[in-house]
């Protein structure tokens, strides 16, 4: 992916925040010689490698168990993102667009059924805990539990990662009044400017 170097976030914890954060994303490998995109759950490990799961009917999740591992996978997270209009500014500039995302390369593991279970146990613990009416994967039946056979967990390690945030940096005269406008704008356009007021609270 390429980034400006003003727009690049290169701090590692940063990067696994913004993964549990966004918790979704997609996981593109190559399958019979086409890249492959399936968007799934994250959740990031305390040996700061993540884990996911996909269907076992997935035909992704049948090449990996019957023809072997890829040496590397992508996985993409997507924050929000939002139109700036180039009216925004105090002198004649386009149109751009602000967003941040994460590209993470990594190696994969296959995960036994009993690891899979307890990531599985985690990534529900996650999103539960948050609800009015939290109901936890204790709370099941063993039969329901059963439909975990159905899906193929893996463990990621990461190799690599390039962590963008192009949130108006280099624009010191116009951030103020950018922030201001996005403000006013939809859910999206108000992330974006929730995230810009973030990096100008961030110590130099």
């Amino acid at each position: 992916m390429y980034i400006k170097a003003q727009h690049r976030n290169p701090e590692f914890t940063e990067a696994l925040e913004f993964i549990r954060n966004q918790a979704f994303g997609i996981l593109i490998a190559q399958l019979n010689k086409r890249s492959w995109g399936t968007h799934l759950p994250f959740i990031v490990n305390k040996d700061l490698s993540i884990s996911s799961h996909m269907a076992k009917a997935n035909p992704l999740a049948h090449q990996w168990l019957n023809e072997g591992l890829p040496e590397e996978v992508l996985c993409i997270f997507k924050g929000a993102g939002a139109y700036i209009s180039g009216s925004w500014y105090t002198h004649e500039e386009v149109s751009t667009y602000n967003y941040t995302a994460l590209h993470v390369y990594c190696t994969v593991n296959l995960c036994s059924p009993e690891q899979t279970l307890s990531d599985l146990e985690t990534l529900m613990h996650t999103h539960e805990s948050r609800q009015k009416n939290p109901k936890f994967m204790s709370e099941y039946s063993s039969e329901t539990l059963k439909q975990a056979r159905g899906v193929l967990g893996f463990n990621l390690e990461v190799r690599e990662f390039h962590f963008v945030q192009k949130l108006s940096q280099e624009r010191t005269n116009d951030r103020d009044q950018v922030i201001a406008h996005l403000k006013e704008g939809n859910f999206n356009e108000q992330a974006v400017a929730a995230a810009m007021q973030d990096q100008n609270n961030k110590p130099v």
